[in-house]
């Protein structure tokens, strides 16, 4: 049994350092995916509003990381089969949560264009209404027509849109003005330092009032320090999620110890 568990581990290290392509194949043809979900607080009062759900490939292998699992789907044509695979993991996890939080999801191109609805249609309305379906300003530069047909029918679908990445994007104005989601995030970019930073706070309270135009929520990314959180509490940025408040957790349940100051 030793031998043979030792044997086993052998050939996932050599799979790993030899063949990334091939380990990643195994990953999705036995669903080894884990999702961890970080909280999203009201800075007003720190308490927890949402979770955003991160997915990651086995622990302590070079795939770990959804940066590098991904860059790694994208050379080999498997990000479609990826994506599902992460979809439905965070999918049974949320069914597992409190009921009162809802989710944030990141979704690739391949499964807004194809089969998104199929994998969510089969799930329960008061569910879908627990659901964000968070786009990056990626997925205008593949095609900005269908993005805006697929986010108005997931509107009509009763759950809600989130749009990523001002601060690091250049379609992610224009796809904002043109999709009016429900949440806009605010990159880590623009968040570091925003206490130290007076022309980062103005763009930012700028935004806050372009934001409360179309009826969107601001959600600050990455808060690390807490003259950054005191910033945008300052500046009126509703909610938050980052390292200072809680990093990600395999259970939401679990996470019960926030800041506190």
């Amino acid at each position: 049994m030793i031998n043979s568990t030792i044997k086993n581990a052998t050939e996932k290290k050599q799979r790993l350092s030899t063949d990334p392509t091939a380990e990643l194949k195994k990953i999705i043809e036995e669903a080894e995916i884990r999702t961890v979900f970080q909280p999203v607080i009201d800075l007003s009062n720190q308490q927890i509003v949402a979770y955003e759900a991160f997915s990651r490939g086995p622990a302590k292998s070079i795939l770990e990381k959804p940066l590098v699992m991904f860059s790694v789907a994208r050379e080999s044509n498997l990000t479609l089969d990826l994506d599902c695979l992460c979809l439905k993991k965070a999918l049974d996890g949320i069914k597992k949560s409190d009921p009162k939080f809802f989710f944030f999801i990141n979704i690739e191109a391949e499964t807004v264009f194809g089969p998104l609805w199929q994998i969510l249609r089969a799930t329960e309305l008061d569910f879908l209404k627990r659901i964000v379906i968070e786009f990056t300003p990626r997925l205008a530069a593949t095609d900005m027509y269908y993005l805006l047909k697929a986010i108005t029918r997931w509107k009509d679908k009763t759950f809600r849109i989130s749009i990523d990445g001002i601060g690091t994007e250049y379609h992610a104005l224009r796809l904002i003005t043109k999709a009016k989601p429900d949440f806009i995030k605010i990159d880590r970019s623009l968040i570091r330092n925003i206490d130290e930073k007076e022309t980062q706070r103005d763009f930012i309270g700028m935004f806050k009032t372009f934001a409360n135009s179309i009826g969107a929520e601001l959600v600050a990314e990455g808060i690390e320090t807490i003259g950054e959180f005191k910033t945008l509490r300052e500046i009126g940025v509703k909610l938050g999620q980052g390292f200072l408040i809680h990093p990600p957790h395999h259970k939401p349940s679990r996470i019960v110890s926030l800041i506190d100051f």
